[in-house]
């Protein structure tokens, strides 16, 4: 699977040069830069179990290249705070910190063209997630990084030629393994889900 998504990631970054000589939507600008806040699903699946990351809130920016009429390529960049707490018989419910979540995002979208001011799009592609920074009894600990499947889909909602309301929503595949003294402790499913809301500027 991991060596899938990598087969992947290169040929979405190929992809502007493989297409580069096809029309990027006549007159409209090509790239878009987006700026969201975003809000992220809770997860309480582990093996083994216990162990719940919290939802969170936090900022993210993203890059969109037009490949043609109907294509683009994404990219998005955020940094988020997640809770971890684990509940078990013997010690119940105890907090371990908190993770810094840096997930990196590449998407090949499809984005039809309706006419008017709406503008959906879907796309999948994959996503790599990095934990940068740790505190609690996490701080002793490593999260392993990891690159893992995503589907989107979203609109813009123009507000003038050059500006747009956005909309987007993902959903990825994550899994990392807590790692202690170089020994796993446990194998944490995220999964995250993701709902963004911000705007957009087309360059």
């Amino acid at each position: 699977m991991r060596r899938r998504l990598v087969l992947l990631c290169l040929c979405l970054l190929l992809a502007p040069s493989a297409l580069r000589a096809q029309d990027a939507g006549g007159n409209d600008p090509a790239w878009a830069f987006y700026t969201r806040a975003v809000m992220t699903g809770v997860s309480d699946s582990s093996e083994p179990q216990g162990y719940k990351v919290y939802s969170a809130f936090g900022m993210e920016a993203g890059l969109t290249r037009l490949l043609g009429h109907n294509l683009a390529l994404g990219w998005t960049f955020g940094t988020e705070s997640r809770e971890v707490e684990f509940t078990g018989d013997e010690v119940g419910k105890v907090n371990l910190g908190s993770i810094e979540v840096l997930p990196v995002t590449m998407v090949l979208q499809f984005r039809p063209h309706l006419g008017g001011r709406f503008h959906p799009y879907v796309g999948g592609g994959a996503q790599f997630t990095v934990f940068w920074e740790k505190s609690g009894a996490l701080d002793s600990t490593d999260l392993t990084p990891e690159i893992g499947p995503v589907l989107q889909a979203g609109f813009d909602l123009d507000i003038s030629p050059r500006m747009v309301f956005n909309v987007e929503f993902r959903a990825a595949r994550l899994e990392t393994d807590l790692e202690g003294e170089g020994q796993k402790i446990a194998t944490i499913s995220l999964h995250p889900s993701t709902l963004g809301m911000g705007i957009g500027f087309r360059f």
